[in-house]
């Protein structure tokens, strides 16, 4: 299954290397563009399928996965448990807290709907599930205020990792 690769170059060294595994056109350049815009430099390799993504996952390593749900070869959600030591962001079509739920218990670090999601959104993200990934609490943006259900994510993860 083939790869494809994109980093934005400035000279630095990429701080972070993402998987995007997202097989429709439009959402998987949007998504690309987005993170091509971030303000770190970033690896980004873009795949269309389940199996694309474990043969990259399993070639690379990753900081951070961006995971489509519905995949042409399966579920995206498999992906969930199969890599624990890096960040997994569920980047679906589909506003359901229950799936996110789901997807939470699965082992995502993260749920975003791909309507209405910016590059600002989704930077963030990034950069919060790979710093819980790292052990260290990233602060807010000013005004910001985490969600309850963020505040349960984080106490049931650090009650699980401590109990």
């Amino acid at each position: 299954m083939k790869t494809q690769r994109r980093q934005r170059v400035r000279g630095d060294a990429p701080r972070w290397s993402v998987l995007l595994v997202e097989d429709e056109d439009i959402d998987r350049i949007t998504v690309a563009r987005a993170l091509e815009s971030a303000p770190e430099t970033l690896r980004v390799d873009v795949t269309r399928t389940l199996a694309g993504a474990r043969q990259a996952l399993g070639e690379h390593a990753y900081d951070c996965a961006l995971i489509d749900i519905g995949l042409p070869d399966g579920r995206g959600l498999a992906l969930l448990a199969e890599h624990p030591s890096i960040a997994k962001i569920v980047l679906t079509g589909h506003d359901d807290a229950a799936l996110a739920r789901a997807a939470r218990r699965a082992g995502a670090d993260g749920y975003l709907v791909k309507q209405g999601v910016g590059a600002p959104a989704l930077i963030a993200a990034i950069r919060d599930a790979v710093g819980r990934r790292e052990g260290r609490a990233l602060a807010q943006p000013a005004g910001a205020q985490p969600s309850l259900a963020d505040l349960a994510d984080t106490l049931h993860r650090e009650l699980a990792r401590v109990g």
